[in-house]
């Protein structure tokens, strides 16, 4: 009994390796932004959407997840650094006004924060997968 579990286990596994289970491409999936994501990203960076996309895509790690947290604290869709959110709201209230960096969840207060951050999507440098959405 316990070796058949065991087999069903690693087939199992095997089966999820491969990605065979659901039929389907899940890499185009994973690219492909919640079609309010991309309309949030579009109408904050204009012509430049494409750019900005593929670079949200990258910094999530291909999930899309707005919740997303990097190992430098780095949050949500842009995955913006604690330094940058620091710095843009400082520049941007004169340090008088708070805002929590767990706002950096919300989706379209990331996309803002971004905008600001690249200089109105002139400025890619603070996103490492720059270079990614480059290619």
């Amino acid at each position: 009994m316990r070796r058949r579990s065991l087999a069903r286990v690693a087939a199992a596994a095997a089966v999820l390796a491969t990605g065979a289970i659901v039929g389907r491409s899940d890499a185009a999936v994973e690219h492909t932004p919640p079609p309010a994501y991309k309309a949030l990203i579009c109408r904050a960076f204009g012509a430049a959407c494409s750019h900005w996309i593929r670079i949200a895509d990258c910094e999530t790690g291909h999930t899309w997840n707005a919740r997303s947290r990097g190992k430098a604290g780095e949050i949500g869709l842009f995955q913006i650094h604690p330094v940058h959110w620091y710095h843009t709201i400082r520049s941007r209230h004169a340090g008088s006004v708070y805002v929590s960096p767990g706002r950096l969840t919300d989706p379209a207060f990331n996309v803002r924060v971004a905008y600001v951050l690249s200089d109105g999507g002139r400025n890619d440098r603070p996103w490492t997968c720059r270079y990614a959405a480059n290619r």
